[in-house]
């Protein structure tokens, strides 16, 4: 009866002293992080990004209006983009987690990592694209051998 009480009673004392509310991460500075963003040369992957999404929407122009994407890419503004995405990026992170990223992208070596973001970002779709393909084309002749009929070795 004792070692039945306890089980019972053990689940409820140790939520007993659990904290009873959980604590957000101090959020970091606004003014921070998109000093960050702008060192990580967000802006201009973004607007890159942008633009070769555009060009994919080109294709189903047809359900849009005249002039609708030309007067899109006009209205679009990368500095106002970041500005929507700094409270995202300041609720994940603290002023130290960014102020130590700063001092890296600050740094020559974070300056060049940022420059070639742009450049990598185009090339790692297209790897990931010919990964995604090759691995398909794997996976479908792997099924095909796994549905053929086998043929009995007897006969």
């Amino acid at each position: 009866m004792r070692r039945t009480l306890t089980a019972l009673l053990l689940p409820a004392a140790l939520l007993a002293q659990a904290p009873t509310s959980v604590q957000a991460a101090p959020e970091a500075d606004h003014a921070q992080v998109k000093k960050l963003l702008v060192a990580m040369k967000y802006p201009d992957q973004v607007k890159v990004g942008f633009l070769k999404g555009l060009e994919a929407q080109k294709a189903k122009a047809d359900s849009m209006p005249p002039g609708f994407l030309e007067a899109f890419k006009a209205a679009f503004n990368a500095d106002d983009f970041v500005e929507a995405i700094v409270p995202v990026y300041a609720k994940h992170f603290t002023n130290a987690e960014v102020q130590a990223a700063l001092k890296f992208y600050d740094s020559p070596e974070g300056a060049s990592f940022a420059a070639k973001q742009a450049t990598l970002s185009s090339e790692l779709e297209e790897a990931g694209k010919r990964y995604g393909m090759e691995l398909a084309l794997k996976v479908m002749q792997d099924q095909m051998k796994k549905d053929a009929p086998q043929s009995d070795p007897a006969k």
